[in-house]
């Protein structure tokens, strides 16, 4: 053996060595960085809640809320199920807030009958609204039976939140008469 095959050998032994080392580095760096990634998680997880709770509260604290009155039904009457020919409607904000880009609509059972929409820009808190809708859609072959018509506010409060309040209004008997009101959150703000 020859100095040079010693030194070719001594030369491999420290590579090897120094390969052994750097990727004993880089596997407990990249255990490391995947540990600190996972608290970077978590944490980015929990700051989510904890903004989802602040958000929830300070919604809480601004929510307008709409109510639907029914003061007029009109029409309706000629023959049996036949959807009224028009609603004087009253909206009040009860909330805390001003209900905004605020859409009323009407709609027949399974949307076979259309009527008219009213549409503000806002309702502010304590504020009323009347007005009336007209049916849109003709009755005259006297083919057209609903038994419930719904009657649907759409709007925003001041987090840009979307909400829609519906009055179910049912045919019982002879004439027509409000009935279930809910009120339910839109994610994503969109009207119908």
């Amino acid at each position: 053996m020859t100095c040079s095959d010693l030194i070719q050998i001594i030369l491999m032994g420290l590579l090897v060595v120094v390969t052994g080392i750097y990727a004993w580095r880089t596997f407990a760096m990249s255990t490391t960085a995947k540990k600190q990634a996972n608290v970077s998680v978590k944490m980015a997880e929990e700051m989510r809640k904890q903004t989802e709770t602040l958000r929830e509260t300070v919604s809480m604290s601004v929510r307008p809320s709409v109510s639907i009155d029914v003061t007029r039904i009109q029409g309706g009457n000629t023959y049996s199920f036949e959807p009224p020919s028009g609603l004087s409607i009253r909206l009040q904000n009860k909330g805390k807030g001003p209900a905004r880009n605020l859409v009323v609509t009407c709609e027949g059972q399974g949307n076979k009958v259309e009527y008219t929409k009213m549409e503000s820009p806002s309702l502010d808190v304590g504020g009323e609204w009347s007005f009336s809708l007209r049916r849109i859609t003709s009755t005259s072959d006297n083919e057209l039976r609903v038994a419930y018509v719904l009657v649907k506010a759409v709007y925003n409060d001041e987090l840009g939140e979307g909400w829609r309040v519906t009055l179910q209004i049912d045919k019982d008997g002879t004439s027509w008469k409000p009935g279930e009101i809910t009120t339910e959150r839109i994610f994503g703000g969109e009207h119908d």
